[in-house]
């Protein structure tokens, strides 16, 4: 029997998704501002888009997943070809040589989560706070709640219509097999299976 379609948007009006994309951008506003302040080193080394490298998984929820698909151009999407090359190097789809490709669109778990050992319990509060906000965007707007991991919940919304959304950003997308290789000599973080709703985004891997 298939998944349940983890995805909330393709069924609710555009007025509704709408308003629930401003509440996403305001909780990723709030993070942004708490990572300004707390100030975590970051060596943008590009383990934290290498999961299988960096031991993690990744898990987002269904209307983050949503909104970074809606905010690319249609051709700016992943491919069946690009997640499954994703997946044969245990990263993102997005990852731009050490960088990430969809960087202002991105999930909670990337945004909270560096490298930096000293930041650990603070990351860990921050995201248990953030998450809580989501999961309530959800209860909100009356969307079924689903929290997953990245690759999965990607596939799982590319296999279904993505909404649109009134902006658009472009997709850096280098890191292929032809590309540079990524250093993986500092830093960690996420992506695997579906996980209770107040399992972390960044999930060490059993």
């Amino acid at each position: 029997m298939p998944a349940p379609d983890p995805i909330p948007g393709p069924t609710h009006a555009p007025s509704v998704l709408a308003a629930a994309w401003a509440e996403l951008e305001a909780v990723f506003a709030q993070v942004a501002a708490e990572v300004q302040a707390r100030g975590p080193a970051c060596w943008a080394s590009g383990r934290c888009c290498n999961f299988t490298a960096a031991g993690h998984r990744l898990y987002v929820t269904g209307l983050e997943t949503l909104y970074t698909l809606a905010r690319l151009t249609p051709q700016d999407r992943p491919t069946p070809a690009q997640m499954d090359e994703a997946r044969a190097r245990g990263g993102c789809p997005f990852q731009d040589g050490n960088l990430c490709g969809v960087h202002a669109i991105k999930p909670l778990g990337c945004r909270v989560y560096f490298c930096d050992r000293s930041a650990q319990e603070w990351q860990q509060d921050l995201t248990e706070r953030m998450l809580a906000r989501i999961r309530a965007i959800h209860d909100r707007f009356e969307m079924d709640y689903r929290y997953g991991e990245w690759l999965g919940m990607l596939a799982s919304a590319l296999d279904g219509p993505v909404p649109d959304h009134p902006v658009r950003d472009t997709c850096s997308r280098r890191n292929s097999a032809q590309s540079r290789p990524v250093d993986l000599t500092l830093g960690g973080s996420g992506g695997g299976d579906v996980k209770a709703p107040d399992s972390p985004p960044f999930s060490t891997s059993q």
